[in-house]
């Protein structure tokens, strides 16, 4: 509530009021309606003081916009006009700084069936939501020094969830104290795409939000937490610069996959503090600091079971690695360390069901003598059988066949060597191979009741690489979900149109 000025008038009215059809307009469209507000027990002294027992208000509505511009259009319409008004004479002697003014005390305040539409045209889209059904008293609000804080309690509809409001807040003419617990039920996430959008560059297709905010202001120290639990959010990419990942080190969708339980939500508690007028106080740069701890904390556990998270030098997210699938060499057989990554990667995606992941099978060196093998010992058996010879004899014999005018080799080992250094890449076998590899792993998906379509196969190197047998997995991003008949285009055109219709008459 704004203190009125006062004047030279002075005079005392004391009873009840009662106006109706209040209707506050700038232009053409209505920015403040009241049905009905009746005042009981009013005391007037002017210019001593206004008090009112009682304030009921019946169907309040205000127009809360922000313009392209930033600005707000409600508080140019109700500032006072100073142009050149002749100044007031101050009420009290003593004030030689400028006008006085009036205490106002105003013991109960009681809103019935309020509302509001809440716009911010600063955005392309604009956002536009409306607060329907708003109840609730407010106790105790005055502009008197010295009062003692007003206590509210507000309930009411936003958008398609519910918000509530609760607490104490000072006296309007001392220093900012508020105490206030806030909470909001299902609140449909795609509302805020327009937000969204301009911020990260994503959109959400699916989702609610269920949070609760505890906060408190003393002066200029801020101490708030907030409880934010999120359910079914799907979100997809859109055009722009992807914040999440300038800020935090991955596209916001496999922040999300990586965040979500078993359930399918996202739960987070983001404290949020500090000295507001501090210059270093950056209150974007707090929630943004805050978003990135309580995301990395939330993915490194998970990440933990089959990797680790390396992070950069600004404690960025740099990369995740995720440890490979260890093979038998020659074989589609895991080693026992292998056997246990395995189990690790059933659980991570038993437990985060939004994730997918990359598998791809390795065909190494080792691999490669291994299936040389079989051939060479065959060959090496029949010259033995056939020369009747010692198996030392024959593999020189076989190496002096297949490898004419190079010297032989002094060891038997070191002629092994050499002849399946020399023996052509069995192509069918390395083929056959890596899909028995890749067919090992989603058994074992499979079995573990995950869905396989959340291990994608990719390409197999042409090329051994390295001397492990194995299968090299990686995070995938998730596959941006289907838009619904009714998706966020429909939703933001009706967005749009809901924010145009604040530019005609609001009924």
């Amino acid at each position: 509530m704004s203190e009125a000025n006062a004047s030279e008038f002075r005079g005392t009215v004391r009873g009840n009021a009662v106006l109706s059809r209040v209707d506050v307009r700038d232009g053409q469209r209505t920015v403040i309606r009241v049905d009905r507000a009746a005042a009981t027990a009013l005391d007037v002294e002017w210019p001593r003081s206004v008090k009112v027992r009682g304030l009921a208000l019946r169907r309040p509505w205000i127009l809360l916009e922000r313009n392209q511009s930033g600005a707000l259009p409600l508080l140019a319409l109700l500032a006072p006009e100073t142009g050149n008004a002749t100044p007031t004479r101050s009420a009290s002697p003593s004030d030689s700084k400028g006008p006085a003014t009036v205490p106002v005390i105003l013991s109960e305040l009681v809103i019935e069936e309020g509302g509001a539409r809440v716009v911010d045209g600063s955005l392309t889209p604009p956002f536009a939501v409306d607060l329907a059904g708003l109840a609730g008293r407010i106790d105790g609000v005055s502009t008197a020094p010295g009062a003692k804080p007003a206590r509210l309690d507000l309930k009411g509809r936003v958008g398609d969830g519910s918000l509530s409001l609760r607490g104490t807040v000072a006296a309007l003419s001392g220093p900012l104290r508020v105490d206030l617990e806030a909470g909001l039920r299902e609140f449909a996430v795609p509302r805020t795409n327009p937000y969204l959008v301009n911020q990260v560059a994503w959109e959400a297709r699916d989702g609610w939000l269920t949070t609760s905010l505890h906060c408190r202001i003393d002066g200029d120290n801020l101490d708030a937490k907030t409880e934010i639990l999120l359910s079914r959010l799907q979100v997809a990419r859109a055009s722009g610069n992807d914040q999440a990942q300038a800020r935090i080190g991955l596209p916001l969708g496999m922040i999300v996959s990586l965040m979500k339980n078993r359930r399918g939500d996202i739960q987070l508690v983001l404290p949020v503090g500090g000295r507001v007028n501090d210059p270093r106080f950056d209150f974007t740069e707090v929630i943004w600091s805050t978003l990135r701890n309580a995301a990395v904390k939330a993915i490194t556990a998970p990440v933990s079971w089959i990797g680790r998270v390396r992070f950069s030098d600004d404690s960025r997210i740099q990369r995740i690695e995720v440890d490979p699938i260890r093979f038998e060499p020659g074989t589609a057989k895991p080693t026992p360390e292998g056997q246990e990554q395995v189990t690790r990667v059933v659980a991570f995606l038993d437990q985060t069901p939004a994730t997918r992941l990359t598998a791809t099978a390795v065909v190494s060196r080792r691999d490669l003598t291994a299936l040389k093998q079989p051939g060479l010992d065959k060959a090496i058996e029949r010259v033995a059988r056939e020369a009747k010879i010692p198996p030392d004899e024959a593999a020189a014999r076989v190496f002096q066949e297949r490898l004419p005018g190079k010297p032989v080799p002094e060891t038997t080992d070191a002629i092994r060597a050499a002849l399946l250094e020399a023996e052509p890449s069995p192509a069918e076998a390395v083929s056959t191979l890596s899909e028995e590899r890749l067919k090992a792993v989603r058994a074992a998906v499979k079995k573990a009741g995950v869905d396989q379509s959340r291990l994608l196969e990719a390409k197999p190197a042409g090329d051994a690489e390295g001397d492990e047998p194995q299968v090299k997995l990686d995070l995938a991003e998730p596959e941006n979900p289907e838009r619904p008949g009714r998706g966020p285009a429909e939703f933001l055109r009706k967005l749009t149109s809901d924010a145009d219709t604040t530019k005609s008459s609001a009924r």
